[in-house]
């Protein structure tokens, strides 16, 4: 279970589009990748983006996946 979710409600996959891929404010978006762990403490998980407040995507988009992170604890 994560303790502490930023931006999850973002597609990990953006197809190179200006405008930041979102499910909704509530749940999870639509993930094609993943950070597996086994028998870890995840402390945090984070869909990166930088948009504005049209929800466009700021700067060079580098990729059709947006970056995902997690911190992780070993128990």
């Amino acid at each position: 279970m994560v303790e502490r979710r930023i931006n999850t409600h973002f597609n990990s996959y953006n197809g190179f589009s200006r405008k930041a891929p979102v499910r909704g404010p509530y749940g999870n978006g639509r993930y094609i990748d993943y950070i597996l762990v086994y028998e870890m403490r995840v402390v945090e998980w984070e869909t990166v983006v930088d948009n504005d407040d049209q929800g466009k995507l700021r700067g060079i988009i580098p990729s059709d996946h947006t970056m995902i992170t997690a911190k992780v604890e070993r128990p």
